[in-house]
């Protein structure tokens, strides 16, 4: 692996991470408003999290890999 690749990957992982970090503040707070149970709103949040974050990172690296494949024709 090139270090620039190895580079631009971290990059990636950091996005992700603290793009998760304010998703997970703002829908835990929604969640808390709309519920007014910090317990179920947890328990939503957690849930739709963990897909979002899996969701995310494929849709990155598909993006990247796709974004590729175009400047190169």
């Amino acid at each position: 692996m090139k270090l620039n690749d190895f580079i631009n990957r971290n990059i990636l992982l950091c996005k992700v991470v603290l793009w998760r970090i304010v998703s997970v503040i703002s829908m835990l707070l929604t969640m808390w408003v709309l519920t007014g149970n910090i317990g179920k709103a947890t328990g939503l949040t957690i849930i739709v999290q963990i897909i979002q974050t899996l969701v995310h990172a494929t849709f990155e690296v598909w993006w990247r890999n796709y974004s590729k494949s175009i400047y190169r024709k």
